[in-house]
């Protein structure tokens, strides 16, 4: 069975004569054909230039100088274009052609857009569903679905976009999120501010290397980079990459620096410095570091340290306090005389034998650790536990770890609470006398 002739664009759509009634009913017809035919799964599409498209499959090598596009029906109609007057070939999928006769055939009423904007929303065709949940709000403005799928919010009694709604509720969208102007512009400088303090790591890095390399000359160049460092933003590379040395004339430098950048941004890093740097020395060249007008900053910090679970810690800020408190912070002080902590012990598992008390105490008859550890633990030092061996133990005996509770006192913070009140007498480790006489201090009816 012979193919019917194909259907020229040259009889159809570029002749140069007027088009004839029946050459316009015959593009009508094949369209129509190609456009809804229940038969076609897939099918290429034709973009005209002036703007309509046709439908069909494409035929190879119907065209061999690729000056014509080739598109034949199902019904076996084969319809020849000039490429000058297609702007664009594509296929498109089964989906896509279930649509378009779908969009073709359905009434022009809002339930019929809403039917079918809900088989787009079921097949994943997100631009197509939108078309028609715009169709369907011309015709019900109150649909409260369509507008929510639109993404369009009631204000004042009109339906707006999203965006815009928020924005006249004084929102603007930053980030995929919705704030405030005055939000948007504290996270705009922070980003800016991050920006800047990344743009110190690679500088620092490289200058922590020099100071440890082996040419002299690097060396003093990176002492005298680090000594011209003013900017706050460069103190989170420095703590980076010196504050943990191992080489206590490295942290002495790091110390410096911080120093020399002073201001409100310089508090955290030295109180950082005296509380955690394993020397002494160290910790308290840090703290001496500090200057009258950043103690009340200071003073914040080694107060929030107080409730470390870490005795250690609550010592050493009580340290810090003797130096940069005021009177505000006696109450502190008096709370934390006497500071409970926790510690893992392991200990010979007897049930129903082994007692502990509040203070650490253990064992049948409620005997007390040996002295060596009591000292450590009263000490801080011993931070991570203890393993008790029972000498009268068997060697095959089972241990258990157990969690117990020891009352450390505080020299430390009674020297401090001493200092700031100016107590003539001390009442030691009470806390009630301290507090209540505190309080009459407080009142002047001591």
């Amino acid at each position: 069975m012979s193919c019917p002739p194909p259907v020229r664009s040259t009889d159809l759509v570029t002749n140069p004569h007027p088009v004839r009634a029946r050459d316009a009913m015959a593009i009508g017809l094949i369209s129509c054909i190609l456009l809804v035919s229940p038969a076609m799964t897939s099918a290429d599409v034709a973009q005209l230039r002036t703007g309509g498209e046709l439908r069909g499959l494409g035929v190879d090598g119907a065209a061999p100088d690729d000056s014509r596009v080739t598109l034949t029906t199902p019904g076996g109609i084969t319809v020849e274009l000039h490429r000058d007057d297609v702007s664009e070939v594509k296929t498109r999928s089964p989906l896509l052609e279930e649509y378009e006769t779908k969009a073709r055939t359905i009434p022009d009423t809002g339930p019929a857009h809403w039917e079918l904007s809900e088989w787009c929303r079921e097949n994943r065709l997100k631009d197509e569903r939108l078309r028609h949940l715009r169709r369907l709000v011309e015709f019900e403005p109150d649909h409260e679905r369509a507008r929510a799928a639109l993404g369009h919010i009631r204000h004042d009694g009109e339906w707006l976009p999203r965006d815009e709604a928020m924005r006249r509720r004084g929102y603007v969208k930053h980030d995929g999120r919705y704030v405030t102007s005055q939000e948007r512009d504290l996270m705009e400088r922070a980003a800016a501010r991050e920006e800047r303090v990344q743009a110190w790591y690679p500088r620092v890095r490289l200058w922590a290397g020099w100071l440890f390399g082996g040419h002299s000359g690097r060396q003093l160049e990176a002492i005298e980079n680090f000594e011209r460092i003013d900017d706050p933003d460069a103190i989170p590379a420095l703590r980076r990459f010196l504050s943990n040395s191992k080489s206590v004339p490295v942290r002495e430098l790091y110390v410096a620096t911080i120093v020399n950048i002073g201001g409100g941004a310089a508090v955290g890093p030295l109180v950082d410095q005296s509380l955690l740097d394993v020397n002494r020395r160290m910790r308290d060249l840090a703290l001496d570091s500090i200057t009258e007008n950043q103690f009340p900053l200071a003073m914040t910090q080694y107060r929030r340290t107080l409730r470390s679970d870490k005795n250690i810690m609550v010592r050493r800020s009580g340290i810090g306090l003797g130096r940069v408190a005021d009177q505000n912070a006696v109450p502190d002080l008096i709370a934390s005389l006497i500071t409970t902590h926790q510690y893992k012990v392991q200990v010979p598992d007897r049930s129903g034998t082994m007692s502990f008390s509040t203070a650490g105490s253990f064992g049948a008859g409620g005997a007390s650790l040996p002295p060596d550890i009591d000292l450590m633990l009263r000490s801080g030092q011993l931070q991570n536990g203890v393993i008790v061996n029972d000498p009268a133990a068997a060697q095959n005996v089972r241990w258990k770890t157990v969690t117990i509770n020891y009352n450390h006192k505080n020299p430390e913070i009674l020297t401090a609470l001493k200092k700031i009140t100016g107590a003539e007498e001390s009442f030691g480790y009470d806390e009630r006398t301290w507090l209540a006489w505190w309080t009459a201090q407080k009142n002047g009816t001591f």
